[in-house]
Parts: structure tokens; sequence; C-alpha cells
């Protein structure tokens, strides 16, 4: 399921969601905005999010449900502690996993310059000298 508006109020039923399901929540930015239930929340075996101290300074996703008391922050993985090994990514095909963002230059900027190399080994693009 992956959700990418400017919703202030949740966009479907987490109640719903079944087993194995993985949820990318990108758009909702404000602290006062959810595009996420708290059920989807509690229900995720493992969340994970671009950089905690965005997700927790601007996602009402999570920092809604955190200000109510219901969701313990250090419950959210950092994709870099993934990548890393210091957390562990869907540990099997029945977990419910989430990703929230709120965007991060410094991951745009990594994700453009593997483009471009990419884009550079394989002949895919024109230099233009200045």
């Amino acid at each position: 399921i992956t959700c990418v508006t400017t919703s202030g109020e949740p966009v479907f039923d987490g109640g719903k969601i079944k087993k194995g399901v993985h949820i990318n929540a990108v758009g909702s930015f404000t602290p006062t905005t959810r595009e996420i239930d708290e059920q989807t929340l509690l229900s995720a075996d493992r969340v994970f999010v671009d950089t905690r101290e965005g997700v927790l300074s601007e996602a009402g996703d999570l920092m809604i449900p955190i200000k109510k008391g219901v969701f313990d922050p250090g419950k959210a993985f950092e994709l870099g502690e993934v990548i890393s090994g210091k957390a562990e990514g869907r540990k099997n095909d029945g977990e419910i996993t989430l990703f929230k963002t709120v965007g991060s230059a410094v991951l745009d900027v990594v994700t453009a310059r593997r483009i471009y190399e990419k884009a550079v080994s394989s002949g895919a693009c024109d230099f233009i000298e200045f």
C-alpha cells in the first residue's frame, strides 16, 4: 500500500490490513496531518523511517500516536540502520512493515549520485561541457 497524499486524515482503515503487507506513507509531512491511522502503525511488526529526526519532528503519522502514548518512538528504525546491519529488516513474509518518510536532502543526493553513476557506466548519458 502506498500513500502519497496531503490528507489531514487517514486514508484507509488499518483494521483491514492483512499479514505480509508493506505500507509506504510518503505524503503527509506536518505534525497535524496523517495518511495512516493508529491501527496501521500499531499493526506494523516493523516500522522504518528515512530519518528519525525528520519523521519525529514533522510527521503526524507518528507524532500524534506518540503524544497519545500509544507508540514508542524507539520502535522506528532508520533505513541507514537496516543497511548497516544495526537493525533488522523484514524477518519473514508474514510481517506487516511500514515505511514513513518526510524526505531527506542527503538521501536525495545519494540517490541522484547512484543514478548518475549508473547512467555513466551504461553509456546512457551525454556530457555537456561548460
